[in-house]
């Protein structure tokens, strides 16, 4: 459990978010909101082929943290 949230929680909690709520909307109001769900899949798929997240820069003007790998080391 993070009690400060770093960078990848908080992408994985906003993703998370996003998809759930855009399958939620095709089912109930509109089947368009599925590409949302696509788009944000799409996007993770390219995030982790290159390293590089859209969300992230946003989140590096925002002052949040970044996720550290090796706190032991």
């Amino acid at each position: 459990m993070h009690l400060f949230p770093t960078k990848g929680s908080i992408v994985n909690l906003i993703a998370g978010i996003l998809v759930l709520g855009s399958v939620l909307l095709g089912l109930f109001v509109n089947t368009n909101w599925l590409y949302l769900s696509a788009f944000i899949g799409f996007m993770l798929i390219i995030s982790s082929l290159t390293g590089i997240c859209l969300i992230s820069f946003l989140f590096k003007a925002f002052g949040v943290k970044e996720e550290q790998c090796c706190k032991n080391a």
